[in-house]
């Protein structure tokens, strides 16, 4: 806001004005102006002014007296004359020193005698710079004037912006509790949407893994519906998981590269003879993979192992079988001679009942030894293999007996983790 006075001139930079005499006298209540001036009068100068020119006259008085007595002439005048130029000369001396009192005695006079003119030049000067201070004064003041209305108008203007900025700054604080509220709801909305996302995201993993396992069902479906399919026809070489062959490792004869091969060798070799076909003509081989995998199982141990190659999907007649190998430790779990498995048997047994005590017998030793760690056939679960002759000579022993007998079945030789169990039937009377 604009300040009005700032337009006024600064009184101080107005030059003062001489005051003539007696101007700064103010008459008091009920007196004259005559009193006024004669209390502003000087009355000692003025004692001192008459009793000068009193000394002065006395003296020019006193000398004329005495050159007109002495009859003195000067400058060849007559004594008369010359009483009358010292009485000249007496006033001219009252005068100087009437002037010379006055102006040691007043500042003012010596101003006046010695810088009348300069004084009057600079009242001149002053009087026409006041003159013109009091004309600036009035376009200061019409100025100040109209500076004064365009305040108000811009004062009621102000007003009505500070109601304007009231209302605005109302609508803005509401505005702003909007925007505050609208900013939460979106932190919400944000919030759920990430909520979302993540559980799209599990959907739609859920959904890949889905179709994975549709895929993978589906090919299993296929893969079982083309094997039932091959069954029908009998045109199925190898089963999924069946054992194609098994090798046990020494640690002084290890060589991975050689083992690996001589175990395909053993395959490829016992499915052509169950197949009738020459080597040629079947196909077993492992991936790159599986072989990698399979040369660090034998490269990782020092312990004697047995390798086993497992068939890794069904595969029909002229395909090449692809396997897996498994490697495990291989250590005697029966030692030779020893008993696997005895039971009681009383005269007068038939065949029929000679056939299921030999099964039975048999059942039993073929779990005893795979709890001890034998590996088991992948398919049928049996670790080794009877023949018929011993099977029946048996049971031909134990019917023809007339008294009871203690059948046993014992270790024909030391059994390895990888089988087979080769065994025999031994009776004897009690």
């Amino acid at each position: 806001m604009l300040d009005p006075t700032a337009f006024l001139p600064s009184l101080s930079a107005v030059p003062p004005v001489p005051t003539p005499p007696f101007c700064g006298s103010v008459a008091p209540k009920g007196g004259s102006v005559l009193s006024a001036i004669l209390a502003d009068l000087n009355w000692e100068l003025l004692a001192v002014l008459v009793a000068v020119s009193a000394v002065v006259a006395y003296v020019g008085d006193v000398v004329g007296m005495r050159i007109g007595k002495k009859r003195i002439s000067l400058f060849g005048l007559r004594p008369r004359h010359t009483s009358s130029v010292v009485t000249a000369l007496t006033g001219v001396l009252i005068t100087l020193a009437t002037l010379m009192v006055v102006s040691a005695a007043s500042e003012t006079v010596r101003t006046a005698l010695l810088g009348m003119k300069f004084v009057q030049r600079q009242v001149t000067d002053l009087t026409g710079q006041l003159q013109q201070n009091r004309q600036d004064l009035e376009s200061l003041e019409f100025r100040l004037f109209q500076s004064q209305e365009e305040l108000q108008k811009k004062a009621r203007a102000l007003g009505e912006v500070e109601k304007r900025l009231i209302q605005e700054g109302a609508a803005l604080r509401e505005a702003k509790d909007r925007l505050e509220e609208a900013q939460s709801h979106t932190k919400d909305l944000e919030d759920r949407r990430a909520l979302l996302e993540v559980q799209l995201a599990d959907l739609q993993s859920q959904k890949t893994n889905l179709s994975r396992s549709v895929a993978k069902l589906q090919g299993e479906a296929k893969a079982l519906r083309e094997g039932l399919q091959q069954v029908r026809e009998g045109r199925i070489a190898v089963l999924a998981g069946e054992l194609l062959s098994q090798l046990p490792v020494e640690p002084k004869e290890r060589t991975p590269r050689r083992s690996l091969d001589l175990l395909l060798d053993r395959a490829s070799q016992g499915l052509a003879a169950r197949l009738a076909k020459s080597p040629e003509q079947v196909s077993v081989a492992l991936d790159e993979e599986e072989r990698a995998k399979a040369l660090a199982l034998l490269s990782g141990t020092a312990d004697r192992r047995v390798l086993r190659l497992i068939a890794r999907s069904n595969a029909v007649l002229g395909e090449t079988v692809y396997g897996q190998v498994q490697s495990f430790r291989s250590v005697v779990v029966v030692k030779e001679g020893e008993v696997l498995a005895a039971r009681e048997v009383p005269s007068g047994t038939s065949p029929e009942e000679a056939e299921q005590i030999l099964h039975v017998l048999l059942r039993e030793v073929n779990q005893k030894v795979v709890r001890r760690g034998v590996l088991p056939d992948p398919l049928r679960g049996t670790v080794g293999n009877l023949s018929a002759t011993e099977f029946y000579d048996g049971v031909e022993r134990i019917a023809e007996s007339r008294t009871s007998l203690t059948v046993s079945v014992l270790a024909q030789k030391d059994i390895y983790t990888e089988g087979p169990v080769a065994v025999r039937i031994v009776t004897k009377a009690p």
